[in-house]
């Protein structure tokens, strides 16, 4: 979670903006994540509308059941792809975010947007604007 930083920036966006975390355990529960996420950041997330939290074994499900404008997949590396698929998500509404390299080129064999995640602007600029 202390990736979230690099989010900031889509605060600017106008619309309902929610979080989904990967979560290791069945504790970690919406409420859980954003008291988590407040401590550590005090308020600088309050933006953010909804958070979720789903275990790998889970998340599938709620992909596929729960449709959003766009989403950003963040450092899942080949998992997210599956997840993707799996959810039948458009890769146009698609665009993952990593700070590794291999990640994103993985991302992108399979013809997705990859970003790196310093550079969650430009990815504000070609996707949600």
């Amino acid at each position: 979670m202390s990736d979230i930083k690099y989010y900031q920036p889509l605060e600017s966006i106008m619309g309902n903006i929610s979080f989904l975390f990967l979560a290791p355990d069945l504790s970690w529960t919406p409420i859980k994540t954003r008291e988590h996420i407040e401590l550590l950041y005090d308020k600088t997330f309050s933006w953010i509308e909804k958070y979720y939290a789903y275990t790998i074994q889970k998340i599938g499900e709620f992909l596929k059941n729960n449709r959003f404008d766009f989403y950003i997949f963040d450092g899942l590396d080949k998992r997210g792809v599956q997840m993707v698929r799996e959810a039948d998500l458009s890769k146009e509404k698609i665009a993952f975010l990593s700070s590794s390299g291999s990640s994103r080129r993985s991302a992108q064999e399979e013809g997705y947007r990859a970003y790196r995640k310093e550079d969650i602007s430009k990815l504000i600029q070609d996707c949600l604007k």
